[in-house]
C-alpha cells in the first residue's frame, strides 16, 4: 500500500515539474515589449511581473552609482521602461557584453530576464528636496546579474 502511494506521488511530481519548454536554460516564451510590460505592471500593481523583456535602448544615464538604461529618450515618458543596475551590476554587465562605454548600448536591443515593478516618483522642490505632494509612476526592470541581460541578434 505504501509503495503504491509513493509511486503515485512520484508520478505527480514528475508531471508538475515540466511547466514550460526551455532552451539553454531560458524560457522560449516570447519576450514582452515595453507596451506589454507597462500594461502588465499596471494591472498587477503593487505586485511584480517576472519574465523575459525586450526593448531597444534609446538613452542611458547615471545617478548616485546607479546606471539607468531607458527604452525612450526621455525617461519621464509614461511609455518608458527603465532597466536599473547598481554599480557592481553595471560593471559586470559591461564586462560580459564587452562594452567600453555605456553609450555603446544605445541602439541595441536587449533581452532581459528579470522582474518589473512600478516605481513611485515624488515631485520635490529643489532647495531642500521637500515633497510637493504630487507623484507619477515609472516602470523599472531589475535583474540578478549579467547573465540575465543579452544583446539580441540583429
Amino acid at each position: 500500500m505504501i509503495s503504491r502511494y509513493i509511486r503515485c506521488a512520484a508520478m505527480a511530481v514528475v508531471s508538475v515539474a515540466v511547466v514550460r519548454p526551455v532552451y539553454a536554460g531560458r524560457s522560449v516564451t516570447p519576450p514582452l515589449s515595453p507596451v506589454q510590460i507597462i500594461a502588465q505592471v499596471r494591472a498587477r500593481a503593487p505586485a511584480t511581473v517576472i519574465g523575459r523583456f525586450e526593448f531597444t535602448v534609446r538613452s542611458v544615464g547615471h545617478k548616485r552609482g546607479t546606471l539607468f538604461i531607458d527604452s525612450m529618450t526621455d525617461y519621464r515618458d509614461p511609455e518608458n521602461v527603465t532597466l536599473t543596475l547598481r554599480r557592481q551590476q553595471a560593471q559586470a554587465v559591461r564586462q560580459a557584453l564587452h562594452l567600453s562605454s555605456d553609450q555603446m548600448l544605445i541602439g541595441q536591443t536587449l533581452l532581459i530576464d528579470g522582474w518589473a515593478r512600478r516605481k513611485r516618483i515624488e515631485f520635490v522642490n529643489s532647495p531642500g528636496h521637500t515633497p510637493q505632494g504630487r507623484h507619477y509612476f515609472q516602470t523599472w526592470l531589475y535583474v540578478h546579474g549579467p547573465d540575465d541581460i543579452h544583446i539580441a541578434p540583429r
